[in-house]
């Protein structure tokens, strides 16, 4: 039971890693059209 506990962290984990990487990316991404924009 305890290895199922830290399975379920551990994906939650990732899942909150992985949409911070999206929302970094996505503002990079704006940062570099303003730039190319000016």
């Amino acid at each position: 039971t305890r290895s199922s506990v830290d399975t379920s962290e551990g994906s939650a984990g990732a899942r909150i890693v992985s949409r911070i990487l999206l929302r970094v990316l996505f503002i990079l991404l704006q940062i570099r059209v303003n730039n190319v924009a000016r």
